[in-house]
């Protein structure tokens, strides 16, 4: 880790502050910092900091490969590494202007202008920005280190995009994401207002019937079920759903592939390919972030940009380190002084929330380092969606075992069209090799080849391989 954070310290010394327009993919020296901030807050994380099922795991020369010991001071160290790049004053979350077309905020949402509230943003548009190639990169200040994304035949895009669009339609997400969307006014679905209302299991499927608009070029169908209706901004930028409108506007031909009313019952519009019969989507839900709404397989799709390090990661970053920390830490090197300021993770933690149009934190959240965790782990599920942090998260953490050992569930995809109840039906979708998930213990760490090992006689394979 040291060895890491040394190179990275002497990039950053040699890299320069600010990409040029004609060197967009060339890192600078933020993208330096910010690999430095994201080992660090892994560094300190429980299971490589003083995890003691691995006490036997040694080097070939009898070293602990993971320290025995809790060292509570690294979560000082990986608190500074965020707050050097916060205090650059180089990054800021992206955000886009409200318009008399975007939705109205719920009244208990501060409706001050960002970052104090979200009274003047479009929270939908400006967290949609970010991955649809809606804005030119260079014009992203929340962007630190970002590549090319490829939007052709196998990729991301064609995967999710419905056959009726010319896609694969083969990315299917899990319900456990899902159910972690909060309901638009910040209420949790198991716990939702009267204002918004979660509808129990016999009237998930019930049509809203009266369509609304969530931000310009967006709107919720009146078709579409009351288990999707009214969620949080981040939702509908980021998920697919049933009855949900692809506009696909780039598409110029005869063919009826432009805002199709997309249906994953099994003889609705999304059915698989005769090339590719097992692409087909099975949970009902799948992958909208990285789609313009221009975009359509049998026209054209917009360029996109793949953020490798955002802003926002290094926010969380600091937040959770903080909360974590214990006393203060002063790093010699820079001076910076951290200590658990709750003012300080109140301040940036609202700053996501803001953005994406929710509450902010409460003070009993606050004053709770355990429910600030639990808000924490929760905030980086939904903010960074499908960007593939939350493998990673959920290892450091310890928390991969019991998510992975958790049944896939989803709709019942298997429902035809005219059995809509049986249709939005909670469904265990096991019956494939491949939908039967097991995570143990050992795969916390990938295994060594043989051929590697061989090579090196001092390499000790992973624990349980």
């Amino acid at each position: 880790i040291d060895y890491i954070c040394s190179d990275m310290e002497k990039a950053a010394e040699f890299l320069p502050d600010t990409r040029t327009q004609q060197f967009q993919y060339i890192a600078s020296k933020g993208a330096a910092l910010a690999v430095i901030s994201r080992l660090r807050l892994y560094a300190a994380s429980p299971w490589y900091n003083g995890n003691t099922r691995y006490a036997d795991w040694k080097t070939a020369d009898g070293r602990n490969f993971i320290s025995q010991n809790n060292d509570n001071s690294k979560w000082g160290v990986a608190a500074v590494a965020a707050k050097r790049i916060i205090d650059m004053g180089k990054y800021a979350l992206f955000t886009t202007a409200r318009t008399e077309r975007t939705q109205e905020l719920p009244s208990n949402i501060s409706q001050a202008g960002f970052p104090d509230g979200a009274g003047n943003i479009d929270p939908y548009a400006s967290y949609k920005s970010l991955f649809d190639g809606s804005v030119n990169a260079e014009l992203v200040p929340e962007y630190i280190y970002y590549c090319n994304a490829i939007v052709k035949e196998n990729s991301p895009q064609w995967l999710a995009t419905p056959t009726a669009l010319g896609g694969a339609n083969g990315i299917n997400i899990c319900m456990d994401l899902i159910d972690s969307y909060k309901m638009i006014d910040g209420y949790d679905i198991h716990h939702s207002s009267a204002n918004y209302p979660y509808p129990d299991a016999s009237h998930a499927g019930d049509p809203i019937d009266i369509a609304y608009r969530v931000s310009d070029g967006y709107t919720v169908n009146g078709n579409v079920a009351k288990v999707d209706a009214y969620r949080e901004p981040r939702f509908y930028a980021t998920i697919g759903y049933n009855h949900c409108i692809w506009p696909g506007t780039s598409y110029v031909g005869n063919d009826p592939v432009t805002n199709v009313e997309v249906t994953y019952y099994s003889d609705g519009n999304a059915g698989p390919l005769p090339e590719y019969p097992d692409n087909y989507n099975r949970t009902g839900y799948t992958l909208r972030k990285y789609i313009n709404q221009e975009d359509n397989m049998k026209g054209s799709c917009r360029a996109k940009t793949f953020a490798v390090f955002r802003y926002a990661e290094i926010l969380l970053n600091y937040v959770e380190a903080l909360n974590e920390l214990e006393g203060s830490y002063t790093d010699e090197a820079t001076g910076i002084t951290v200590t658990r300021n709750t003012e300080e993770i109140k301040k940036y933690f609202n700053m996501i929330r803001y953005r994406a149009g929710m509450p902010g934190i409460t003070d009993a959240e606050l004053n709770s380092r355990d429910d600030m965790r639990e808000a924490i782990k929760q905030e980086r599920k939904v903010e960074f969606a499908l960007e593939g942090l939350r493998y990673h998260d959920l290892r450091r953490w310890g928390d991969a075992d019991a998510a992975y050992n958790t049944k896939i569930i989803g709709w019942n995809t298997k429902a035809r069209v005219n059995n809509r109840t049986g249709f939005y039906t909670r469904t265990i979708w096991d019956s494939e090799r491949i939908q039967k998930r097991v995570f143990t213990q050992k795969m916390y760490f990938f295994p060594i080849p043989q051929t590697t090992l061989d090579h090196n006689a001092k390499l000790v394979q992973n624990p349980g391989w």
